[in-house]
């Protein structure tokens, strides 16, 4: 494999369901943010594999992709990426590297076919696909470590040791920011149940809810179910909120502000939810007890969170928690419960792989499995399963 570290600019584009970020290599953060969940959702549908196909991963980690227009879902991301440098970078892309930052199995087909135009419409001299977990680890400093990274519809926990992705223990948790999304909606809805504002409430704007979520959300980090015992967390007021041309000051209350959040651990906050997902026992614990003995160690002292719901206050602090009280119930982990460590880089969790990517490509002579094989040719199995809708 080439060396991709150098002192030259390259342009970083991160592919993911809810955003694409862009910039250059020179730049730690991102230079554009696109929405593209819309855009996603019209292209994309993934759906849960056959029990009976034959993976080293576990059920929650087996997708197929489905393109539900064959001509459309081209289309729309042709033009995407036009506009990334006609509108946005502006640059000329024959002078410029690109560096394609993807989570473990998006869509290899729209990943080609995104590779094939940067190369042949554009001209660009080189594009290389790094997966996101390598990159973020980087801001840790360590090349071994869980990255824990939660996107919009599954949270992924991935081990890497010295640079390599342990790819038959990387689990994948179908929880994400919009199943908690649905959640927070559900508590607000409740709160103004048959008050006057609850028409103004229901007709909030999708972009305006994320806001809402981001500047009111917190996570309890006491391992309690009573809110009413942590005199820290207090009612939020949403100021001069503009719905259909009528203000309001929206208050959301300490439990809207923090139930929904433990819908990634445990739902004990929802005792009549169907399935239940729990991102430290579910993942982390599970990524630790089907390691190599002689790994475990130095894989539990660097846990990175990753995501923009890992920015909300208390998110990090929660996981610690919880790792704290469930590492001494595993005989086998008991030894790593003085050892484990949640870092928590000086930097946003919503723009840490982008800010690895970037901090990587300058530097020279990195040796890191960018693009490992393995799990390639195991996204490339989960993705032959594709159906035209």
């Amino acid at each position: 494999m080439d060396e991709i570290g150098t002192n030259k600019n390259y342009i970083i584009i991160l592919l993911g369901r809810r955003h694409v970020k862009a910039g250059f290599s020179k730049k730690t953060e991102p230079f554009v943010i696109l929405q593209t969940s819309e855009l996603f959702s019209k292209c994309v549908d993934v759906l849960e594999m056959s029990e009976n196909d034959d993976t080293n991963f576990s059920k929650e980690s087996n997708y197929v992709t489905v393109f539900k227009d064959p001509i459309n879902w081209k289309r729309s991301w042709s033009s995407l990426i036009r506009m990334l440098y006609t509108d946005y970078l502006m640059s000329n892309p024959k002078d410029y590297p690109v560096i394609l930052l993807e989570r473990p199995f998006f869509p290899i087909e729209l990943s080609n076919y995104i590779k094939q135009i940067l190369i042949e419409n554009y001209q660009v001299p080189r594009v290389k696909r790094i997966s996101e977990p390598i990159v973020s680890l980087f801001t840790t400093g360590f090349k071994t470590g869980i990255v824990v990274d939660i996107g919009t519809n599954e949270t992924i926990v991935c081990p890497i040791f010295e640079g390599y992705p342990i790819e038959y223990n990387v689990k994948i948790i179908n929880c994400g920011y919009d199943d908690f999304k649905k959640k927070f909606m559900n508590e607000l809805f409740s709160q103004y149940k048959e008050k006057p504002e609850e028409d103004i409430i229901k007709e909030i704007s999708n972009d305006l809810m994320d806001d809402i979520i981001f500047q009111s959300g917190i996570v309890n980090h006491e391992l309690n179910d009573d809110i009413e015992c942590n005199p820290n967390i207090t009612d939020f007021t949403y100021e001069n909120l503009i719905v259909k041309d009528k203000y309001i000051n929206l208050v959301v209350d300490k439990n809207t502000r923090t139930k929904p959040f433990e819908i990634f651990f445990g739902d004990k906050a929802f005792p009549n939810s169907e399935v239940i997902h729990h991102i430290v026992l579910d993942g982390i614990i599970q990524v630790l007890l089907n390691s190599n003995i002689e790994t475990r160690k130095e894989l539990s002292q660097n846990i990175l969170i990753c995501g923009g719901l890992a920015s909300v206050p208390g998110f990090e602090r929660r996981v610690s928690s919880e790792l704290r009280e469930l590492i001494p119930n595993e005989k086998t982990l008991k030894p790593l419960t003085d050892h484990f460590f949640v870092t928590c880089p000086p930097i946003s969790p919503f723009i840490r792989s982008y800010y690895g990517a970037a901090l990587m490509l300058q530097h020279e002579k990195i040796h890191y499995n960018f693009e490992n094989i393995n799990l390639q040719r195991i996204s490339f199995k989960l993705n032959t399963k594709l159906e035209i809708a």
